[in-house]
């Protein structure tokens, strides 16, 4: 395994190899270039797109939404918890166990199955699935191990049940 460590417990700690390194400062350079796009040219599609294209404008935007969520998880709490872990007397191992707990993978699994699910045909229906995914989101910011730990388990049972509540998602 050549972008992994064996401790002393035996077990693999993950290692960053030169080549994962400069994959990485590449894609976070691509992250932070992205463009946005901007509320008068969400405001144009809108009125311009004929009905049939603005429901796949609607999904698109919802997706997007939903991906929103999931890379809070990743970009956020992932490294929210490994980085504050060792300050709060987490350690290495325990640090890679958790996030490889079958109910943080499944955890993570259901919040990237949550696209194939969406059930947004209107923009109301748009506003509360946003509504939903920035005020979660908010809540969800965590600034300990801890708090990035509890939400690492319950971010995407959350936010599925939310989406389901609403009808916003199918079942």
């Amino acid at each position: 395994m050549p972008d992994q460590q064996i401790s002393p417990s035996g077990k693999h700690v993950p290692e960053n190899s030169p080549r994962k390194e400069r994959l990485i400062k590449q894609i976070s350079q691509y992250l932070l270039n992205a463009a946005e796009p901007s509320l008068e040219s969400l405001e144009e599609i809108i009125v311009v797109l004929p009905e049939a294209s603005l429901q796949q404008f609607i999904q698109a935007i919802a997706e997007r939404m939903i991906n929103t969520m999931s890379l809070h998880f990743f970009l956020d709490l992932v490294p929210t918890f490994s980085q504050h872990a060792a300050e709060e007397g987490i350690d290495q191992e325990e640090v890679a166990e958790i996030l490889s707990d079958k109910d943080v993978l499944a955890g993570i699994e259901q919040l990237l199955g949550l696209n194939k699910r969406l059930a947004v045909h209107s923009l109301d229906e748009l506003l509360r699935v946003e509504q939903i995914t920035v005020g979660l989101r908010s809540l969800s910011n965590a600034t300990t191990a801890y708090d990035a730990q509890r939400w690492l388990y319950q971010l995407a049972n959350v936010y599925q049940n939310k989406l389901k509540y609403e009808h916003l998602i199918t079942d």
